[in-house]
């Protein structure tokens, strides 16, 4: 059973639906959800400003977890997506993680098995079309 779920999140749809389905599932095993938004060196902040967008991304994870009635807390951090996300499930004491969005390129895939290769479990979900239901064969 898990009690703290580090899901990695940002404005994607394919976070989003990371997100959701971690949401999902930390209210059928009531765990509590770290939302983790991780700004990458390569990342530049939209034209409407970092701090706004870090409040829009707070704002509809919130809203979302109280939708499903599941304790959540959200952090920033700057780093490099893979390495930041595997220290802060080990800071954080988290026995799942969800990276979130899928890595697009091999190298980063690659860094993502490596650094979170560690003794935190890790989720890596399939494509917004497929969804995920309570009791699945496919559990977490």
């Amino acid at each position: 059973m898990h009690h703290k779920i580090l899901a990695g999140i940002n404005s994607s749809p394919s976070a989003r639906h990371a997100f959701v389905c971690t949401l999902r599932y930390a209210a059928e095993v009531q765990a509590e959800v770290v939302g983790l938004l991780v700004e990458s060196p390569f990342w530049k902040a939209p034209r409407y400003g970092k701090q706004e967008f870090e409040s829009a991304v707070r704002i509809n994870a919130e809203r979302l977890a109280r939708q499903y009635g599941v304790p959540f807390e959200f952090k920033v951090r700057q780093g490099y997506p893979a390495r930041t996300i595997s220290e802060q499930a080990r800071l954080l004491a988290c026995d799942l993680v969800v990276p979130g969005a899928r890595p697009r390129f091999t190298t980063a895939s690659l860094a993502h098995r490596q650094c979170l290769g560690s003794g935190t479990p890790r989720v890596c979900l399939p494509g917004a079309g497929d969804s995920y239901r309570p009791g699945d064969q496919h559990r977490w």
